[in-house]
Order: structure tokens, then sequence, then C-alpha cells
């Protein structure tokens, strides 16, 4: 690995901030789509070797214990040749009507060794 591990988190910070100060209005989770596409592309510039791998539980959508807030969770896993060195969250967070809760969301991402 050419980077330390928080080289990378701080690359990646600095690099998706524009895209996580926002609120959105899609419908198909493009915005989600073009943040790990952001992820990727700083990836890719940091070491060819440096892959990113993202999945969902159990649909990834959570309510909180209190029911007033919800959000869909994307796990993350950054790998070195295959070995998994950052895991981390990227959280829709719904910011829409009672109705129709994910009509905009904002986004966090946070990222920690593994």
């Amino acid at each position: 690995m050419k980077a330390s591990k928080t080289r990378i988190k701080n690359l990646l910070y600095k690099n998706i901030n524009d895209l996580t100060s926002h609120i959105y209005r899609d419908d198909d989770w493009a915005s989600v789509g073009n943040l790990l596409a952001r992820i990727r592309k700083v990836l890719s510039l940091i070491s060819d070797d440096l892959e990113l791998s993202v999945s969902v539980k159990d649909g990834g959508y959570h309510t909180s214990k209190d029911g007033m807030s919800q959000w869909k969770e994307y796990c993350l896993s950054i790998e070195d040749c295959g070995k998994e060195i950052l895991a981390g969250t990227l959280n829709a967070h719904a910011a829409g009507t009672v109705a129709d809760p994910f009509s905009r969301y904002d986004m966090t991402v946070v990222l920690w060794n593994a």
C-alpha cells in the first residue's frame, strides 16, 4: 500500500465533502451512485490496487427505536490487493415528508480501520 489508511480516509473525506453537503431529491438513488463513483475514482488515483465493495443487509432500510428517523445503510469495504483495510457506511438519511420520507435525503460517510 502506497498511502496510509489515515491518508486514504482524509483524501476520501476531502473529495466527497461537496457530495455529502446537500439534500437530494432523486427517486432512483442516483446521488448515492454518484458518491460511490467518486469514491472509486479517488481510490484509483491513490493506487490501482485499491477497490471499493458495497453491500446492503436486509435491504438496508432502518428506523430508529423511537420511529422518528429513517435511513438506508450501505456497507463499505475498501480493499488493498484483496485485503480489507478500511470499512465504513454510507447512510442516506430520510429528509422528506411524513407521507414520503425518502422523497428527499442527505448522505453521510463514516470510515474506520478494518
